[in-house]
């Protein structure tokens, strides 16, 4: 038993001389590989870094841009508000002009229509023959017979002032009055009323003639 024990421990030791005897060989075989595998990780992150930098720069330049964009739109959306607020300054006071204007227009008294301008002289003078006329054209018989003795009293009704007006006859006139008065009675002129037509026009024409 001791002598299998004794050639097992041997062997171990053997083993482990063998083992040793190969790192050692592979240490001074590979030392470059070794010193590779060591910077690997090493490179590996400042590979990283760059990368993180490179993305660190692209985000500050859209951070940037967007605020860039945000003061612009800010900067639109004030000129926006206040173009409305001065529409609906300008609306606000039109509608206040119109409700003044409105106010105004209710509390003045309404003026009445003003009068047809009188008609001018001429005019009027012009207009009185054209009346007459068209009174004698459309007048019938029965007015003109109704006018003639109108027409025959007129100089009659002269004639009686007159007749006041003069002084009282003598006693020679008085006795020669009823002779004198008998001659004019008996030549008392006939009242002529001569019709007829003149371009249309029906005149009326009455004359008196008077005997001496």
């Amino acid at each position: 038993m001791l002598k299998q024990l004794q050639q097992q421990l041997l062997q171990q030791q053997q083993q482990q001389q063998q083992q040793q005897q190969q790192m050692q060989q592979q240490q001074i075989q590979m030392p470059q590989a070794q010193q590779q595998t060591e910077l690997t990780p090493v490179l590996e992150a400042i590979r990283r870094l760059d990368e993180r930098i490179v993305e660190l720069h692209n985000l500050t330049q859209q951070q940037q841009q967007l605020q860039q964009q945000q003061q612009q739109m800010q900067q639109q959306q004030q000129q926006q508000l206040l173009q409305q607020q001065e529409q609906i300054t300008e609306a606000l006071k039109q509608q206040q002009q119109q409700q003044q204007q409105q106010q105004q227009q209710q509390q003045q008294p309404q003026e009445a229509p003003p009068f047809p301008p009188p008609a001018a002289p001429e005019a009027a003078a012009e207009a009185a023959p054209e009346a007459a006329a068209a009174a004698t054209t459309e007048a019938g018989p029965a007015e003109e017979a109704a006018a003639a003795p109108a027409a025959a009293a007129a100089p009659a009704a002269a004639a009686a002032p007159a007749a006041a007006a003069a002084p009282p006859p003598t006693a020679a006139e008085t006795a020669a009055a009823p002779a004198a008065a008998a001659t004019p009675a008996a030549a008392a002129p006939p009242i002529s009323i001569e019709n007829y037509n003149c371009g249309g026009e029906r005149h009326i024409y009455i004359c008196f003639s008077l005997l001496q």
